[in-house]
C-alpha cells in the first residue's frame, strides 16, 4: 500500500478513536456526567467488561501452547518500561526542570496507557486496514496480543511506578494490585482454554472450551455474554477518557520543559528504539513475519512503545498525595501530541514489518 494510503487508513483509525472520546467530551460538558459517575463507569469497565472481553478472546483463541509462543510480549513490556525509565531519569539529569517534575517526568516516560488506549486502537485498526479486516479473528489476536502487556504492565505499575511516584511505604498496597481483574480474566480464560477433553462414563467427550466457545454447547450463553460485555469496553473506556480530560482542572498550566521531555522521549525515541527492536527480533526468527497476523503482532508492539503515559499515573499520584497538578497538565498535552505521533508511526509500522 502506497504511503499516503496508510497515512488515510491510519488516520481513520485514530480518529475513530477520538470521535469516541469527543463523546465523553460531550457528556462531561453538558454535566451529563460528573467525575463521581466516570469514577463508577472506570470500576465498571475495569472490574467486568475488561476481564469478560479477555475471558472471552483467551477462551476461544489460545492456550498454554499459545501462550509459551508470545513469551516475547510480556517481556518486551518490561524492556519498554525499563528503557522508558532509564532515558526519562537520564533527561531529568542532564536537563534542569523543576523539582515537582522529576518524578512526573520519569514515571510518564516509562509507563504508558497499555490498555485502555490500545485496545480501541487495535481493533479500529484490524477494522478499518484492508491488510486486516480480510480476517474477521485478527481483531481477537489484536486484543490478545494488547492483553500480553497487561501481565508484564500491572505488577511494574504498582511497585516500580508506584515507588518513584511517592515516598510511602508498599505495605499500602495489596495482592489485588497486582492481579488486577483484567489479569484474572486472562487466567480464567487460559484455564477454560486449556483443561483438556474428559470422556464421560457415556462414552461422550467433554471439552470445557467447546462447552462454552461452540454454539450447541451448554456453557455457550455464558461466552455470548462475556463476548457482549466486553463489546462495550472500547467505547466506555473511551468516553471515560475523554469525559476525564474535560472534567479535570489540572491542565490550565504546563512547565513545557518537561512536556518537551516526555514528547521526545515517550512518544518519538522509545518508538524508534521499538522498531529497531522489533526488527531485530525479526531478524533472528523470535517473532514470526510475512502473514497479517505476524504484521499485526509486530504493529501492536510498537503501538505499546508509542502510546502517551498511563492515566493510571495520576491515580497513583492521588494515592501519594504529591505532583496531581503537575502529571494532570502533563498528560493532557501529551495525549493531544500522540494524536500526531502515533499516526506516523502506524504508517511506518505498516510499511516496514509487511
Amino acid at each position: 500500500m502506497e504511503t499516503l494510503g496508510l497515512f488515510y487508513y491510519s488516520a481513520q483509525a485514530i480518529f475513530t478513536i477520538v470521535l469516541m472520546s469527543i463523546g465523553g467530551v460531550i457528556l462531561a460538558k453538558f454535566k451529563i456526567l460528573d467525575s463521581s459517575s466516570l469514577q463508577t463507569l472506570s470500576k465498571v469497565i475495569f472490574h467486568l467488561l475488561l476481564p469478560c472481553m479477555l475471558f472471552a478472546s483467551f477462551t476461544e483463541k489460545i492456550n498454554f501452547a499459545k501462550l509459551m509462543e508470545l513469551w516475547v510480549l510480556p517481556v518486551t513490556g518490561v524492556i519498554f518500561i525499563v528503557t522508558g525509565l532509564a532515558l526519562g531519569t537520564l533527561a531529568v539529569r542532564m536537563i534542569r526542570i523543576s523539582p515537582e517534575y522529576k518524578s512526573v517526568v520519569t514515571a510518564t516516560c516509562g509507563f504508558g496507557n497499555a490498555m485502555y488506549l490500545p485496545f480501541p486502537l487495535v481493533i479500529a485498526i484490524c477494522t478499518i486496514f484492508p491488510e486486516f479486516n480480510k480476517e474477521p479473528e485478527l481483531q481477537a489476536m489484536g486484543i490478545i496480543y494488547v492483553s500480553m502487556f497487561v501481565i508484564a504492565f500491572s505488577p511494574m505499575m504498582w511497585t516500580v511506578g508506584y515507588n518513584i511516584l511517592g515516598e510511602k511505604s508498599h505495605s499500602s498496597l495489596k495482592v489485588s494490585d497486582f492481579i488486577t481483574p483484567p489479569v484474572w480474566g486472562i487466567i480464567a480464560g487460559l484455564i477454560a482454554a486449556s483443561i483438556p477433553s474428559i470422556t464421560l462414563s457415556s462414552g461422550n467427550v467433554f471439552s470445557l472450551r467447546a462447552a462454552l466457545c461452540d454454539s450447541s454447547g451448554f456453557l455457550h450463553p455464558v461466552f455470548t455474554t462475556c463476548v457482549s460485555l466486553g463489546n462495550a469496553v472500547v467505547p466506555c473506556a473511551m468516553i471515560v477518557l475523554g469525559g476525564s480530560f474535560a472534567l479535570s482542572p489540572l491542565a490550565k498550566h504546563l512547565d513545557f520543559r518537561p512536556a518537551v521531555i516526555v514528547i521526545a522521549v515517550k512518544l518519538i525515541i522509545l518508538p524508534v528504539l521499538a522498531i529497531a527492536y522489533i526488527k531485530t527480533l525479526m531478524h533472528f526468527n523470535l517473532i514470526p513475519h510475512g502473514k497479517a497476523q505476524d504484521t499485526l503482532l509486530a504493529l501492536v508492539m510498537l503501538i505499546q512503545s508509542a502510546v502517551p503515559p498511563a492515566t493510571s499515573l495520576i491515580v497513583i499520584s492521588s494515592l501519594q498525595k504529591k505532583n496531581v497538578d503537575e502529571m494532570g497538565s502533563l498528560l493532557l498535552w501529551l495525549y493531544l501530541t500522540s494524536l500526531l505521533t502515533l499516526t506516523i508511526f502506524i504508517v511506518i509500522g505498516m510499511r516496514i514489518f509487511q
